[in-house]
């Protein structure tokens, strides 16, 4: 079975704004698709580095067409938040995970 992936990445210089963030953007994601896996937010293989704390949040869909319309709302309702203290990133198809 494959499966097209994306990979949302967060950092910030406080402890635990990251997670809070991408706990946040799990629920968004969450409403918005209900044929997307959404996982739980967790550390990124190097969970510090230059004074920030890292984490991810990865999203599964089956489809590339399934896939493509969510990124799009979830990006949108994302950069909406307006939250500076939090640098995040959206990955599709990221090669480490």
């Amino acid at each position: 079975m494959s499966a097209d992936l994306a990979l949302l990445r967060a950092e910030s210089k406080k402890a635990g704004e990251a997670t809070e963030f991408l706990e946040a953007a799990a629920r968004i994601a969450r409403r918005l698709a209900s044929a997307v896996e959404v996982f739980d937010p967790v550390p990124a293989p190097l969970e510090r580095k230059a004074g920030f704390e890292r984490a991810q949040l990865l999203v599964r869909g089956t489809t590339r067409q399934q896939l493509q319309p969510f990124l799009r709302a979830w990006r949108d309702a994302l950069a909406s938040r307006g939250d500076r203290r939090v640098r995040w990133s959206l990955d599709v198809d990221p090669q480490e995970v």
